[in-house]
C-alpha cells in the first residue's frame, strides 16, 4: 500500500479548501491500514456528525432482527405497527422503506418543534397519505426513513431506539464513539459543521446544531461518530471473518443485491439495497470499478463510507464542511479511485 500517496491525496483536498476538519480510516481484511486526521478546531477526541450514514447503522438493527427471525423483508409494516396502515399505507413493506420506495418521502408538514416528540412523530406518520403508490418509484426518504424504521424497532423490541442500537450494533462491534444522542460530558467533543464556498443553506447548519444541542434522535441523520468506528462497522461486513459472526456470510452476500433501481424525480439514478446504496455507473461516489461488489452510504455533503466486498477494503471519510451533494460525490469519486489505485 502506498501510504504516503494516500496521505498526499488527503492533504491535497485540504489545500484545495474542500474541508476544514476531516478524518480518513482504511482497513484491509479487517486490519487497520490508514488513520489520518486533520482537526482545525481545538477539540479533544473529536466526534463528527455523519448525517445519512446514520441510515445504514439504523438499517443494521433490522438486519439483525431478520437474522433472528423477527421479521421478513416482505412483511407489511402494519404487522408490527397496525396504525401505520391508514390512508393507503396498509400494504407498504419493510423492504420498501429500506429501499426508499415507501411513497412517504417528505417531512415538510411536520413542525420542527415536534422532532423531539416521538409519539407526535408516529401519529403524524400514521396520518400521512402516500405521494405515490408504495413500490412504484424511488424517492429518497431523508427523515421519514429513520422514523418509520425506528418505530418498527420499538414495536418489536419494546425498548427505546438508543437502547436497541447499543445492544444490537454498538456493543457487539465495540463502537465506543458512535451514538445517536450525545451525553452531556461529550457535547464539547462535537465538531461544528461549516458551509463550503458553494453551500448556501446556513439555516440548515443551525438546525443540525439544535438537534445535537437538544438531544433529538433522528435515526436517519443524527448519529455522531469517528472514521475509525464507521470503518470498523463496514469492515464487520466481511466474508472472511473467522471470529464470531455479527452477521452470517450468506446475509452479507445478499447486501450486494439491488432491491430498487431507477431514476428519481430529480433525474438521479439509484441502485438501492436494504439500507445500503450500491454503485451507479463508472463515476460512482465510491470510485468502484465496473461489476465490483461495493456497498456503502453517503452523508449530506460531508461524508462517505463504503466496503469493497470483493477485496475486503473498508473506507470511511468524514469531514465537517458541507458541500453541494453533486460536488461532494464528484470529489469523493475521484478521491476513492485514487485510493484504490494506491492499494492495488
Amino acid at each position: 500500500m502506498q501510504i504516503n500517496n494516500i496521505e498526499k491525496l488527503f492533504y491535497d483536498l485540504k489545500q484545495q479548501g474542500f474541508f476544514n476538519s476531516a478524518s480518513l480510516s482504511i482497513k484491509i481484511k479487517n486490519t487497520p491500514q490508514i488513520n489520518i486526521e486533520y482537526i482545525s478546531e481545538e477539540v479533544v477526541n473529536p466526534l463528527f456528525p455523519i448525517m445519512s450514514i446514520s441510515k445504514t447503522l439504523t438499517a443494521s438493527i433490522l438486519w439483525r432482527y431478520y437474522i433472528k427471525g423477527y421479521l421478513k423483508w416482505s412483511d407489511p409494516i402494519i404487522k408490527f405497527w397496525p396504525e401505520f396502515g391508514r390512508k393507503g399505507k396498509d400494504k407498504t413493506t419493510i423492504k420498501q422503506i429500506l429501499s426508499h420506495t415507501a411513497g412517504i418521502p417528505y417531512h415538510n408538514t411536520l413542525n420542527e418543534k415536534d422532532y423531539a416528540d416521538w409519539g407526535r412523530i408516529s401519529e403524524w406518520i400514521e396520518d400521512l397519505e402516500p405521494e405515490y403508490k408504495p413500490g412504484e418509484r424511488i424517492q429518497y426518504h431523508s427523515l421519514t426513513y429513520g422514523w418509520v424504521i425506528g418505530e418498527i424497532i420499538n414495536r418489536i423490541s419494546g425498548k427505546s431506539f438508543e437502547e436497541v442500537f447499543d445492544e444490537e450494533v454498538a456493543k457487539p462491534l465495540n463502537l465506543r464513539d458512535t451514538m445517536f444522542v450525545i451525553p452531556d460530558k461529550k457535547i464539547k467533543n462535537i465538531l461544528p459543521l461549516q458551509a463550503g464556498e458553494n453551500f448556501e443553506d446556513l439555516l440548515l447548519i443551525e438546525q443540525i446544531s439544535d438537534i445535537q444541542k437538544y438531544k433529538i434522535i433522528l435515526p436517519a441523520a443524527s448519529a455522531l461518530s469517528t472514521s475509525k468506528d464507521i470503518c470498523k462497522f463496514f469492515s464487520s461486513l466481511s466474508l472472511n471473518n473467522n471470529s464470531e459472526e455479527w452477521l452470517p456470510k450468506k446475509f452479507i452476500s445478499s447486501l450486494c443485491l439491488s432491491h430498487a433501481e431507477g431514476i428519481d424525480i430529480f433525474g438521479k439514478y439509484h441502485r438501492i439495497g436494504l439500507g445500503i446504496m450500491l454503485p451507479t455507473g463508472i463515476n460512482n461516489k465510491y470510485g468502484a470499478p465496473r461489476n465490483n461488489k461495493t456497498i456503502g452510504h453517503g452523508g449530506m455533503g460531508i461524508a462517505t463510507a463504503w466496503k469493497d466486498i470483493d477485496n475486503e477494503i473498508s473506507v470511511a471519510f468524514l469531514t465537517t464542511t458541507i458541500q453541494p451533494e453533486k460536488l461532494k460525490d464528484e470529489i469523493h469519486s475521484q478521491f476513492f479511485k485514487n485510493i484504490r489505485s494506491c492499494i492495488s
